[in-house]
């Protein structure tokens, strides 16, 4: 997953989910101002209510009041008490005093037209005066209908003392003189409650809730909602005793779940705010859709806000470093970094310049490193092929080509395990210079480049010569520079070289075929007796082709166990019997026949075959041995010759006990014959694996001996047990008096050492007779017996003297 889609997976949770939790509080926040909205509506319609009534009933009672102290009025009710006893004597005086009253009253409603109805009672209740609005009904007479100008709710009310549109009463009195009693009256006002109800008509009450003005005992006096009456159904149980609620508290009224507020008036009347909660739900709903599409944007926009500036601060620089560091393991340069700052991405940008300035010093390094040679400071191996194929594809005339010669310093190893490695890399420090040397001195310089193909092997590449002859000109020069001696430490050492020969576009067509082919030329002038310089031919190809097929056929042979082993007795010279016996690798292939083993050994040893050949060698002999002696036979020691390629490449110790164990056999069955070569290489690892095996009990024996550069001292060294005298020296024994002294000398050498000698390749009794008379201990060859598979090896043990005794 991305880095951006892993930024906006975290980035969502973490503002998506406060934004809504805001967005949530938020919406609680404004749900409860909307209801705090609501009560204070509902509070305001309430104080209205209330302010209005307070207003209304002051200004009655003061008119009332007023009119009371009037001294019309005072005369009428003096007047009235007096007529109470004798009517008939005061009818006319009561009567102009009524008019006066009237008029009185009539003028004051005319003036202050909210007083519909203006009435003076006496003393037993009787009215004295009475004026009314035009169309309404006497004070007391119920049939009578209310004024078309008025309200609804004005007309639905009767005008009695104690109903009507609002009545107010005041009380009219005039003190006793002297024994009269005290006169009471009571002046009644009856109120028009239009300009009360346009007081009240502004909306207080919000979001469909109601204003209700109850009188005593629960009659409606006014409704917002234009109700003529107020069902019981419609008002919770004993709201009209619970006086003031000053709270609103949640009640169910008219089945709706509302919000409600009371609040107790003069003259016992009682205001309810009524708020349904439905009423609210509307509101609430666009709050809250408002709420979630406001914390949504909001949401989104601080995510994109959020992503660009992490785009601009994280994402960004991480793509430039990104591209720098493709750039830098693709190996080009370091692209411009705009990345800049103390910050960590800074401090990263800076750490890939500090990194990218080191690679390409590191790179500068491991290109030495890779494609030069750190002793000589020449072309390697990795290198060559660019450099030939530049070579190959330069233009060049006709006539002219270009020569490879493979150089290869002769007993190069014998210089570096003597002298050390030291003085081995010093040789071939002063080598490459004095090739550098000639080149210059040839004015070759520019044309020819010198490189160094592996351990003691050089190439020299000339270009643009003139034909094969300058190659060769060429060639005897190194072979010349290289006969010169080297001082090495205190002394001077002569060391040779041979050199292999390929010419493009004569021998071959590429650089790979180049160098293979100077190689196998090199090969051959090593093969020849070194110090020498030759040419590749096709013969050499052919060779090449013939080896690489045998090792092919050699693999499969080995997987396929298409290999086989024969014995060739050894006998006691001096009793004719069987003493031991050698094993010898025989191959039989198909299409080649039977391979001698000096044509495919050498291929074993150069492709590593070697090694898997002889485990297998030794295997099969333990095998054999012990197959003899689960026979029943007495199985004599068995000699297996191991190669000086298999002893430098692998300790055969471990395996060789591994084997004896496996097989039960003592360390006595088993002989190794190694050659003088491994001897003569006196290595550490060598000597200590050398020295293993005879520490592990097994006899050690030196193979053609006499053939290489023999040395006492390693007869002295290693706890050698025998000798093998060369099949060359026997062959000529009785012909030649040279071979007849080396072969006494080798046998008296042995006898003073006290090592055994086996004589090799005995065919007649001649060489036998000679043998005896040397006093050589044992012989092998074909005069007692040719080698032989293992069931005729069995009956050589069955019947063990294959020679008749000597004399």
């Amino acid at each position: 997953m991305h880095l951006r889609a892993k930024l906006t997976l975290a980035l969502v949770p973490l503002v998506v989910v406060p934004v809504l939790a805001l967005g949530w509080l938020t919406w609680e926040s404004l749900r409860d101002k909307l209801h705090g909205e609501a009560e204070r509506g509902m509070e305001t319609a309430l104080l209205t209510a209330e302010q209005c009534v307070t207003d209304l009933l002051a200004n009655a009672k003061a008119d009332a009041a007023l009119l009371a102290a009037a001294p019309e009025t005072l005369s009428l009710l003096a007047a009235s008490a007096r007529a109470s006893d004798q009517p008939d004597e005061h009818a006319a005086d009561l009567a102009a005093r009524r008019a006066a009253v009237l008029r009185l009253f009539e003028q004051y409603r005319a003036a202050y037209s909210d007083n519909l109805a203006i009435s003076l009672l006496g003393q037993d209740g009787t009215v004295l005066a009475h004026t009314v609005a035009i169309g309404l009904r006497a004070v007391g007479d119920p049939s009578g209908s209310a004024a078309a100008d008025l309200l609804p709710q004005e007309r639905a009310r009767a005008m009695g003392a104690d109903a009507g549109p609002l009545p107010v009463r005041h009380p009219v009195s005039i003190p006793g003189n002297g024994d009269e009693p005290p006169v009471q009256g009571v002046l009644a006002l009856s109120l028009s409650l239009a300009p009360f109800y346009a007081r009240l008509k502004d909306p207080y009450v919000r979001f469909g809730g109601s204003l209700f003005l109850l009188l005593p005992g629960g009659r409606l006096l006014y409704a917002s909602d234009g109700a003529s009456e107020l069902p019981a159904a419609r008002m919770p149980a004993g709201l009209a005793e619970l006086g003031t609620w000053r709270v609103a508290r949640r009640v169910d009224w008219a089945d709706q779940a509302s919000l409600v507020m009371t609040r107790s008036l003069p003259e016992g009347i009682t205001a309810v705010a009524v708020q349904p909660l439905r009423g609210l739900a509307h509101p609430l709903k666009q709050l809250a859709l408002q709420t979630l599409a406001i914390s949504a944007f909001g949401g989104l926009l601080l995510v994109a806000v959020l992503f660009i500036w992490l785009h601009c601060l994280v994402l960004r620089p991480l793509a430039a470093l990104r591209k720098a560091a493709r750039a830098i393991g693709a190996g080009g340069s370091l692209p411009p970094l705009t990345v800049r700052g103390d910050d960590e991405l800074g401090l990263l940008a800076s750490d890939l310049k500090d990194m990218a300035e080191r690679l390409g010093q590191y790179n500068e390094q491991i290109e030495q490193l890779a494609f030069y040679d750190q002793l000589t400071g020449l072309p390697n191996r990795n290198l060559i092929r660019e450099l030939l194929a530049q070579r190959i594809t330069a233009p060049r005339r006709a006539d002219e080509v270009l020569g490879l010669l493979f150089v290869d310093l002769d007993n190069f190893k014998q210089i570096n395990d003597n002298l050390g490695q030291a003085m081995g890399d010093r040789l071939l420090e002063t080598f490459a210079n004095r090739l550098h040397a000639l080149l210059e001195a040839e004015g070759l310089d520019h044309s020819a480049f010198l490189a160094r193909f592996g351990g003691d092997e050089l190439l020299v590449a000339a270009d643009a010569l003139p034909g094969a002859a300058a190659a060769e000109t060429l060639g005897r020069r190194i072979l010349g520079v290289a006969a010169e001696p080297f001082e090495l430490g205190a002394g001077r050492y002569v060391v040779t070289a041979s050199i292999g020969v390929a010419l493009y576009p004569q021998d071959a067509q590429d650089p790979d075929g180049l160098v293979r082919s100077a190689n196998l030329a090199m090969y051959r002038a090593k093969s020849e007796g070194r110090n020498l310089l030759r040419f590749f031919t096709r013969e050499l190809n052919a060779r090449s082709s013939e080896r690489l097929d045998i090792e092919h056929r050699l693999r499969h042979a080995l997987v396929e166990e298409r290999l086989a082993l024969q014995y060739q007795p050894i006998v006691a010279l001096g009793s004719g019997e069987l003493v031991a016996c050698e094993a010898l690798l025989r191959w039989h292939d198909d299409a080649l026949g039977m391979v001698s083993p000096a044509r495919f050994i050498p291929v074993a040893e150069e492709s590593g075959l070697i090694q898997d050949i002889g485990r297998w060698v030794l295997r099969t002999v333990c095998a054999q041995i012990a197959a003899w002696r689960d026979a029943g036979l007495s199985p004599v020691p068995v000699a297996v010759n191991v190669s000086a390629a298999h002893v430098q490449r692998e300790a055969l110790a471990g395996p060789v006990a591994d084997l004896l164990a496996r097989f039960e056999l003592e360390p006595t069955a088993l002989q190794v014959e190694i050659t003088e070569s491994v001897l003569m290489d006196l290595s550490h690892a060598n000597s200590v694996r050398v020295q293993a095996l005879s520490d592990l009990g097994l006899a050690i024996h030196i193979d053609d001996f006499g053939t290489g550069y023999s040395s006492i001292n390693y007869l002295r060294r290693f706890a050698i047990d025998c000798i093998k005298i060369d099949r060359s020296f026997v062959a000529n024994l009785c012909d030649r008096d040279e071979d007849r002294a080396l072969a006494t000398a080798m046998i008296a050498m042995a006898k003073a050492l006290g090592l055994k000698i086996v004589a090799e390749g005995i065919e007649d009794d001649a060489q036998l007779a000679a043998l005896r008379g040397l006093a050589c201990d044992f012989g092998q060859g074909y005069l007692f017996a040719r080698p032989l598979d293992a069931d005729a090896m069995a009956g050589c043990l069955r019947a063990p003297q294959l020679l008749a005794p000597g004399p």
